[in-house]
Order: C-alpha cells, then structure tokens, then sequence
C-alpha cells in the first residue's frame, strides 16, 4: 500500500491530539427568595497562585498542580467572588447580592470584603480555608462585623473534579460564617 506524505501527515496529527479540556464552575445554591438587605461582596482577595484559570491542587506540602485541561469558566478569583456572592444571598435569604466592582446602593448596604490568607485544597491531606472578612454599613462606612473563618473539607475523589467540589464546599462554608455575622 503506497502512502502519501499528507495520509501520514493526518495519521501522525491525529495520534497526538490532546484530552479535551473540561471547564469548571463553582458549584451554587438556588437563589434566596427574599429581597431584604442589599449586600455587595468584594474585592476578595486570594493567594496569588489561585488567580489563574487552571484547577490547581496539592499533592503535598510544598506541590502545586495546574491541569491545563481543566479550567475554571473564568478566572479563579472571579469565580470564587461569584460563588461566594451566591452562597451569600442564600445564607443571608437575600436576592439584593452584587459583586464588587459594582457601586454601593442604597444608603443601609453591607459591603462585604474578604481575604482568604490560605485555601489549599490537598489530595495527601486536609483541604482548608482561613479567611478573615470586614462587614461595613452605609455612606459613612461604619465596621458593623468582622471576623475570620476557619474551615476543613476533605477531597472526595480524584482531582481535578473532586477538587472543584472541595473549593466550593470551602467558600459555602465561608459564606455560612459571614451570615452568621450580620447585622
């Protein structure tokens, strides 16, 4: 059988083609059926290594891993702020939740800023969160909360999809601490 330089050019192409690569969303509750209070969430600030849109885990200690199949719909610091926003508005029993940047509303808005000092979600260990949070009310600003939270999951499953699961479960539990603590 004669082959011709473009059939083996196809061939060849065709064995090295890549996995596909998976997109990821933080996983979000139904949304609140009260419009009470008017929240805004942000900014939120995360380890550096997070703002990227790989899923990225640990093995150990000091490993990180980036799938660069699996990627986040956006970035993960937008993810993150929009899926906190959402666990917020159910936690709280409120629709009236935007992300920051959006402007202050009404003179009575929370505005909610977080930063997440560790979140490690770890396949050879404990996932966790440590986040410390400021709650200010109307114009004047006034600090009206804060807190840290400390959170624990564990990955159920092989990463990358199991670890999405466990970053979603870690700011849901965020966001259940911040609700505790409003106004």
């Amino acid at each position: 059988m004669k082959h011709t330089p473009s059939l083996i050019a196809l061939l060849v192409v065709a064995g090295c083609s890549s996995p596909p690569v998976r997109t990821y969303l933080l996983p979000t509750p139904a949304p609140a059926t009260a419009h009470s209070r008017a929240i805004l969430v942000g900014p939120l600030r995360l380890p550096a290594h997070l703002s990227r849109s790989e899923v990225a885990w640990r093995d150990s200690q000091n490993t990180l891993n980036f799938d660069e199949f699996s990627r986040w719909g956006t970035t993960f610091d937008i993810e993150a702020l929009r899926a906190l926003a959402a666990q917020l508005s159910q936690a709280a029993g409120t629709q009236n939740v935007v992300t920051w940047p959006a402007q202050q509303g009404a003179p009575d808005t929370l505005r909610i800023t977080v930063d997440i000092e560790q979140l490690d979600v770890t396949s050879a260990g404990p996932c966790q969160l440590r986040a410390r949070y400021l709650v200010h009310q109307g114009t004047d600003n006034a600090l009206v909360a804060s807190g840290i939270t400390e959170a624990r999951t564990t990955l159920d499953g092989e990463p990358p999809a199991a670890a999405v699961v466990a970053y979603g479960q870690l700011i849901a539990d965020l966001a259940q601490d911040i609700a505790r603590h409003l106004p």
